[in-house]
């Protein structure tokens, strides 16, 4: 429990990663390390000295809060140099409805996990509630597409094969089917 803080201060900073290792790739990808280098070098300087700074008088949370702003100067570097170089867009409405119904979830799974004091034996069922809370939360914002669900198919490793018999059973029932529809957008 004592870790449960800082994590949850890591993981604040670690959203903004995803986006990080896109442009990290992309700039690669054209050959501009040095820029990277140098996105790499100031934001583990600002880790450093927010780290330093913070730990004294937070403990354990102040190191957690200089990596997670480690995390945040990373990307805004990133997205401020390679602008010089790159077209860079977001999608804000996948992007808001991305953020909520994570809010949600972790609320949530808060909820869920907090009169069970966080037991680790009950991880595999936090995970499970978190996975179709956050599934549901999607479908309702129509943040979800059939199409979203096909190439998350062909990501995970034997997601064909899964995908293919939910449709076969989906389309098997009409209530499903009819439920599919209102669901996926």
């Amino acid at each position: 429990m004592d870790a449960a803080l800082p994590l949850a201060i890591i993981c604040v900073g670690m959203a903004t990663y995803g986006f990080s290792a896109s442009l990290t790739s992309a700039l690669t990808a054209i050959g501009k390390t040095r820029t990277i280098l140098l996105t790499l070098a100031l934001a583990s300087a600002v880790e450093l000295t927010a780290s330093a700074a913070l730990t004294s008088p937070l403990g354990l949370p102040g190191a957690a809060l200089g990596r997670a702003l480690m995390y945040v100067v990373m990307l805004l570097l990133l997205i401020h140099l390679a602008r010089r170089h790159l077209t860079i867009a977001f999608d804000r409405q996948a992007l808001s409805r991305g953020t909520a119904a994570s809010a949600i979830t972790a609320l949530a799974l808060y909820l869920l996990a907090a009169p069970t004091g966080f037991a680790l034996p009950l991880i595999p069922l936090y995970l499970a509630v978190g996975v179709v809370v956050y599934v549901l939360v999607l479908c309702a914002l129509r943040a979800l597409t059939l199409a979203d669900l096909q190439l998350l198919a062909k990501i995970i490793p034997g997601g064909t094969n899964l995908y293919d018999r939910a449709l076969k059973t989906v389309k098997s029932h009409p209530a499903l089917t009819t439920l599919a529809k209102k669901l996926l957008a």
